[in-house]
């Protein structure tokens, strides 16, 4: 199959190695740009179910840009995201490969481990012409070469030593708090059912199952639209990472049974593995995997006849907490492509593009830890969402307030307009507090916990002071105000429970997340000041 390019004078245009979302990406550009593409894969079929929540705008854009309106399989790869808001990565490569294999100008060699096809050496001639030498001995000449195989990153390694260019990796300041992770996917054992009952926090199960840290285990759990598949990723012990091979299976499992039970409320015992022969597929049933963020100091390198660059997992390894990785393999493969012209390659365009995208990353990795400091997503969303709720009843009880014609009765109009201030007073402060949780810059966390302290005495003020009103309209004339108030102050009494149920929970989290940051010294000194504001609400 690479024949065609065994000569500097049939050099392809471009060569891939890794056809990942990326090199897929990357590949299906440089075919309708019009160049000669030859890709190397070492998959046979697409197998990594991962799942993706967020797709970027450049990503959808892409996606959506190349859709075969007559492809059936394109229409229920739509179909399924609208219904699921997720995608599998899977699902992603093979919407592109199937327009990527119609392309008459695109060379696809699937070059399986230990094959004859696969790349031995990254070697250049005499007239300093780069070729990839193959196991058996054949030359694919090219000009641009693309790197897309992955965090070991081989092809760099080969033009590191064959071609002699400087290429380093090095530890990138971004770390994230644990570096032990998995994936596993569980489906639900017939008959089985979800129930909200079922629902149990994970409390020391998880400490017998290996986990010493201080602070609760990140994780998220994904399922399918008919709620019998269920997607974990997320954080384990280190012990779970180390153990034999044969234990490690079922200990996976042990340990996202215990986060599906908690999150979506089905028994332990109603979980199971699919049953395959597949190998490969049973293998990515249950990963574990060290994450140690490294990052190229050399993204692009200059190859005489051409350009070489390293996109996605071979330039840095990707942080899945910060949702980037198949967003940047796919944007940068594009843009590696874009910056080809005729005889020249644009260095400057593509370097700042890179550096963006650095710049981006840690960006979100900063709102990460932001997120992290203040607790977990959990715990964030559940606030804003009963802040959210008791927002809307205090706007209620405001506008019916203000409907009470009470001229001719001082003391009624005094306590109205009591209540009315309690009441702007009580939503400015929790709109304080909504905006602070959700902004995406640091925040001192004392001066957001004495903002809910004070909350909830306003609250309470509001309460009584409504009460009073309500007691003064009921029994007179005003009664068809006082009919709706008294079911409206019930409603706001539970509401503002729940709000300071969901407080004390957010403070509890920040407490698990941030108490082990030795470096934050303000934080460890107001430790003590938090937990008595947390036991007052």
């Amino acid at each position: 199959m690479v024949e065609k390019f065994n000569e500097s004078e049939v050099a392809a245009d471009l060569a891939i190695v890794g056809l990942g979302p990326g090199g897929l990406a990357a590949a299906y550009k440089a075919a309708k740009k019009g160049l000669q593409v030859v890709a190397f894969t070492n998959r046979t079929e697409y197998n990594r179910e991962n799942r993706i929540t967020n797709l970027d705008f450049a990503t959808l854009g892409f996606l959506r840009g190349i859709e075969d309106l007559a492809d059936e399989e394109d229409k229920k790869f739509w179909e399924n995201y609208a219904k699921e808001k997720t995608t599998k990565i899977n699902d992603v490569e093979k919407y592109i490969y199937r327009k990527l294999a119609k392309m008459q100008n695109v060379t696809i060699v699937k070059a399986k481990k230990g094959s004859n096809e696969t790349i031995q050496a990254i070697k250049s001639d005499e007239e300093k012409h780069n070729y990839l030498e193959l196991k058996n001995g054949k030359k694919c000449y090219f000009k641009h070469l693309l790197g897309a195989d992955g965090a070991h990153h081989g092809i760099a390694d080969l033009v590191k030593t064959g071609l002699n260019k400087q290429i380093e990796y090095s530890v990138d300041s971004l770390q994230p708090r644990h570096f032990y992770h998995a994936t596993v996917k569980l489906k639900l054992k017939p008959y089985a059912f979800i129930h909200s009952k079922v629902k149990k926090q994970r409390g020391s199960e998880i400490g017998k199952l290996g986990w010493n840290k201080p602070f609760t285990p990140a994780i998220h759990i994904f399922k399918n639209e008919d709620s019998n598949e269920f997607y974990f990723v997320g954080e384990v012990p280190e012990s779970i990472y180390k153990a034999e091979p044969e234990k490690k299976r079922e200990l996976l499992k042990k340990w996202a049974s215990l986060a599906i039970r908690e999150k979506m409320g089905i028994n332990i015992e109603d979980l199971e593995y699919e049953e395959t022969s597949n190998q490969a597929q049973k293998a990515l049933q249950a990963t574990v995997f060290e994450m140690r963020i490294k990052k190229c100091q050399h993204p692009l390198v200059d190859i005489e006849s051409g350009m070489f660059a390293m996109i996605g997992d071979a330039r840095r390894t990707p942080n899945y907490l910060v949702g980037h990785g198949m967003n940047d393999a796919i944007a940068g493969g594009i843009e590696f492509v874009t910056c080809i012209n005729a005889n020249s390659f644009n260095k400057d365009r593509y370097v700042n593009f890179i550096d963006n995208l650095d710049i981006n990353v840690e960006k979100i990795a900063d709102n990460a830890r932001f997120w992290e400091k203040f607790g977990t997503k959990d715990a964030i969303f559940d606030l804003t969402k009963h802040i959210d709720d008791l927002d809307s009843e205090l706007e209620n009880i405001r506008d019916k307030l203000k409907l009470i014609k009470c001229k001719d009765n001082p003391k009624l109009e005094e306590n109205v307009f009591n209540a009315l201030n309690l009441c702007e007073l009580a939503l400015y402060n929790l709109r304080v507090i909504y905006g602070t949780v959700k902004a995406t810059e640091e925040t001192n966390i004392a001066s957001i916990l004495q903002t809910i302290e004070s909350s909830k005495l306003i609250l309470i003020e509001a309460q009584s002071a409504i009460k009073r009103v309500n007691a003064q309209i009921s029994p007179n004339k005003y009664s068809t105000m006082g009919d709706i108030l008294g079911p409206m102050l019930k409603a706001l009494i539970t509401k503002v429970t729940a709000f300071l149920s969901s407080a004390y929970k957010f403070i509890v989290s920040f407490i698990e997340s941030s108490s082990t940051k030795k470096d934050e010294l303000t934080i460890n000194e107001e430790i003590d000041v938090i937990y008595k504001i947390a036991h007052r609400l």
